[in-house]
């Protein structure tokens, strides 16, 4: 976790905890982004042009972070971590069900 964040939040502890309005946020985010991960590792797993897949790396790897972050900020807080989207959910052995135009739109 960035150093800044992680400093911010012992701030925070020191003096709070996390609110209702607050964790509901962080959960919807961490729901989020599992399913970004998700949707993009099998973007990742089918695509043909080697600029959209360069953009597709990067948000892949944008989404991880943050749910990486995210576990670490429930885990902090002593919440329990959200049951995201996972490998489970994807069948990456299909054809590609999208173009790659429509990835990089999906991205933006």
């Amino acid at each position: 976790m960035n150093e800044n964040i992680k400093s911010e939040m012992q701030k925070h502890q020191q003096n709070q905890r996390l609110n209702a309005a607050e964790l509901g946020y962080l959960w919807a985010q961490y729901l989020g982004d599992t399913l970004y991960v998700c949707v993009l590792g099998y973007f990742l797993s089918v695509v043909k042009d080697a600029e959209i897949k360069e953009l597709l790396k990067k948000a892949h790897q944008i989404s991880q972070t943050h749910v990486d972050e995210l576990t670490e900020l429930f885990s902090l807080e002593k919440n329990p971590i959200p049951v995201g989207f996972g490998e489970q959910d994807v069948n990456k052995g299909v054809p590609a069900l999208f173009d790659d135009i429509f990835m990089a739109i999906y991205v933006n």
